[in-house]
């Protein structure tokens, strides 16, 4: 199948677009040739939202897979939340970042929640990696993820905690 670039106006293979909507084996208008620089554009902003020089950025995301912890400054005795990915520094970024339209989304986490209801603020936050795991699985993953809340679970956790989170006084 062959599709016309809104930008360029070239005629090109499909594959030349980028998926819009998977699900709906939607296309994008323009071709990956032409949005290259937007994208670049757009990925440069988003590092610099987060507040790390792009060196820092790069080596953050070599970090691989494993299992991470997130914390809050007033939070002395652990993190708040578990987590684990193949990608730990991509979910860094999408714990502390997907909040910002102010619109509660069933797919938050309860850190996303939190910020949405400015309950907690980002620069109260840190992440850390509580174990590399280079060349693991989903599934080697999940069960080091369910041995380190077992570890850490205080009450303070997230991660156990069905409504939206009691730790910070949000009940609903």
């Amino acid at each position: 199948m062959v599709k016309v670039c809104s930008k360029c106006g070239k005629r090109k293979s499909i594959f030349d677009y980028d998926f819009s909507n998977k699900k709906l084996n939607k296309r994008r208008a323009e071709c990956k040739e032409c949005r290259k620089p937007q994208s670049r554009k757009n990925h440069s902003e988003r590092i610099a939202k987060l507040g790390y020089p792009k060196e820092i950025h790069d080596k953050l995301n070599k970090l691989g897979s494993g299992c991470y912890g997130v914390y809050h400054k007033s939070v002395k005795i652990g993190p708040i939340y578990i987590g684990e990915s193949d990608k730990i520094y991509a979910r860094k970024t999408r714990h502390f970042s997907k909040w910002e339209d102010g619109i509660i989304k069933k797919d938050q986490s309860p850190i996303q929640i939190l910020l949405t209801l400015g309950k907690i603020k980002k620069e109260e936050l840190f992440f850390k990696v509580l174990k590399q795991m280079p060349n693991s699985t989903k599934k080697e993953r999940l069960d080091e993820e369910e041995k380190l809340i077992e570890k850490w679970n205080k009450g303070q956790l997230l991660n156990k905690q069905k409504k939206p989170p009691l730790l910070f006084g949000i009940v609903n």
